[in-house]
């Protein structure tokens, strides 16, 4: 269930910072707090959330194809933070080869999609 402070929030966020803002919503909706681009090493993270125990480094890929390398770097920066490494396909124009997925799989990153 979600209060009035945190639509309020997500909303506020969603019209002032637009993709990143969506995002974080996400996040606000299920009790965390989001701070935007907070670097790590040389990865920058878009959003990082933080609160219930746990923290999310989450890099939004709005266009292209992820590739393994980009899976590794964004888990080493991730690990800087403490935090779980959480990549993010807006839309329907970012793709993931295979050999991403499976490197993910394998170090544990977190792929999602949102539209």
């Amino acid at each position: 269930m979600v209060t009035g402070r945190q639509r309020f929030a997500a909303k506020r966020l969603i019209r002032k910072i637009g993709i990143a803002g969506r995002v974080a919503a996400l996040y606000i909706y299920a009790g965390y707090n989001v701070s935007f681009n907070i670097k790590a090493g040389e990865t920058l993270f878009d959003v990082v959330a933080k609160g219930r125990g746990g923290l999310f480094a989450v890099k939004i890929v709005r266009t292209g194809v992820v590739e393994p390398g980009f899976v590794e770097n964004v888990k080493k920066a991730a690990d800087k933070l403490g935090g779980r490494a959480v990549i993010v396909l807006y839309g329907a124009a970012p793709s993931v080869s295979g050999e991403a997925v499976k490197k993910a799989r394998e170090l544990g990153v977190v792929l999602k999609r949102v539209r």
